[in-house]
């Protein structure tokens, strides 16, 4: 029986890597395909396994097609009807897909419009997603994204990406599954780090943007900012990133190119939560190199931001004002000169 579950659930995966690995204009609808998933789940774990990977994968028009198929109001009422079951009844565990869905639709409410980004999403590879508008990429600016160690940017991708408008934006997503900060480079791409970089500035084409901007969160932090550097992007923006001390994630070529900071000029931007030690320390860790600066997020009334500012944007309905200021290489606002104090930013 465990050996019959353990093949249906890797058919589950499988099936789950098609999808989202094809054009979207070849899929199904969104909403017919999760239901099938979600069939095939057989325990409350696989059930979160796979409302997990969609939201580290799809994108804001996907979402909304799969929670379309029930209103606000049926979502709260099923919801609380399974957590009465639940807690009460002692029944069986619920799937969890509708709390999950009344959970991504206040998400969706959160990043503000009716009008879900009309984005389209491509795998490249096993390591890379690539989330395009319609518009003309030379009046555009490509994020070049690099992940933290679940596999997302703080927040799940819809979210993300609802905050930005897909005619200004393209978006290239990175993701080190092996969590190592991207110091073995991508387990897809050969060459390691230096391998990385390439496979980057091949696709992050700069005469084919208005601008480039690489953003990382967390162990995608640092990396963002080597490569900002070492491709002449116009920004490299970290949020939360290591420092440049954590030696268990920097590789030999990643650390010579830290180096490189305090001459290239590059325009750097550190973002951490106030209320958190060891980013802040991680953040001043770069204090005196030439064109870094430092931005401190602090909540009103003592409201803790932890590891994941990102996040409490989100909550406060100002993720979209944050990233259209952090990622605009010529934007006044978070651009203070780094000294004693770091520039700050209260939400």
């Amino acid at each position: 029986m465990q050996r019959f579950r353990e093949k249906a659930y890797g058919y589950l995966i499988v099936s789950l890597r098609e999808y989202i690995g094809v054009n979207q204009a070849m899929l199904v609808r969104p909403g017919k395909m999760y239901e099938r998933l979600l069939a095939r789940c057989k325990t409350p774990n696989e059930v979160n396994r796979l409302h997990i990977a969609l939201e580290n994968r799809l994108t804001p028009v996907e979402i909304e097609d799969i929670c379309r198929s029930e209103s606000m109001l049926v979502l709260r009422a099923n919801a609380l009807a399974a957590w009465v079951r639940r807690r009460l009844v002692a029944s069986k565990p619920t799937d969890g897909s509708h709390a999950w869905k009344l959970q991504m639709q206040h998400l969706a409410a959160c990043s503000g419009g009716k009008i879900s980004e009309p984005y389209s999403r491509r795998r490249i590879g096993q390591s890379m997603i690539f989330y395009s508008g319609s518009n003309e990429s030379t009046t555009k600016r490509l994020i070049v994204c690099f992940t933290g160690g679940f596999q997302r940017m703080m927040v799940p991708a819809p979210s993300f990406l609802q905050n930005l408008p897909a005619s200004r934006y393209d978006v290239l997503v990175l993701k080190d599954a092996r969590r190592q900060g991207y110091a073995e480079g991508l387990p897809d791409v050969p060459g390691g780090f230096e391998g990385l970089v390439s496979a980057v500035r091949s696709i992050a084409d700069r005469a084919s943007y208005a601008s480039v901007v690489s953003l990382g969160t967390s162990l995608g932090g640092l990396p963002a900012l080597v490569v900002a550097t070492r491709l002449g992007f116009d920004k490299g923006v970290s949020i939360g990133g290591i420092g440049r001390d954590r030696d268990k994630y920097a590789a030999a070529t990643m650390a010579a190119t830290l180096e490189e900071f305090q001459h290239s000029g590059a325009n750097l931007l550190l973002v951490y939560g106030s209320d958190n030690q060891r980013d802040r320390k991680a953040a001043r860790s770069f204090e005196g190199l030439a064109s870094v600066r430092l931005l401190e997020v602090q909540g009103r009334a003592k409201e803790k931001i932890g590891h994941n500012p990102l996040h409490r944007l989100l909550l406060k309905r100002k993720l979209a004002m944050f990233l259209d200021r952090a990622l605009d290489p010529s934007a006044p606002g978070y651009a203070g000169p780094t000294g004693e104090h770091a520039s700050v930013l209260e939400i």
